[in-house]
Formats: C-alpha cells, structure tokens, sequence
C-alpha cells in the first residue's frame, strides 16, 4: 500500500482537488486503522464530491467513523 499511497500523494500535489486519490486515500488509511486520517480524507472527499452519490458515501463513511468503530480501533490500540 505505500506504493498506492505515494501515487495518490503524488496525484494530489499535481491536482490537489483530484477526488480519486482523496477518495482512495480516504479508503487505505481507513484499511490500515488510521481512523484520524480516513475521516479526514472522507470530509475532503466529500467537499470534492461532484455527485450526490459521492457526496453521500463521503458524509457516511466519515460520520460512521466518528461512532463505535472509532471507539473499538482505539480500544484495540490500547490494549496492545
């Protein structure tokens, strides 16, 4: 995924509005337990979103991290 991540990166310091690589760093960070990180991308997604389909999975994806997931990533974290 670093490989991923640094072509997202790179895409973004082209085109800092390119919603793919928000939307797909929103999703690796998301994938790799960087809960901070994924809510942060999924708001930016969804001030990029140019649909209401993607408005609507950028709103959900980052409320929904704001709940319990959150809340059980943090916990297993401090357990360790």
């Amino acid at each position: 995924m670093p490989q991923a991540e640094r072509l997202c990166n790179d895409a973004l310091a082209i085109d800092p509005d390119c919603d793919v690589a928000v939307a797909t760093l929103a999703q690796l960070c998301l994938q790799q337990g960087k809960i901070d990180e994924a809510i942060k991308w999924f708001e930016t997604s969804g001030k990029l979103a140019r649909t209401e389909g993607e408005l609507a999975n950028a709103i959900t994806c980052a409320y929904f991290l704001y709940s319990p997931v959150k809340l059980c990533y943090e916990k297993r974290a401090d357990d360790r």
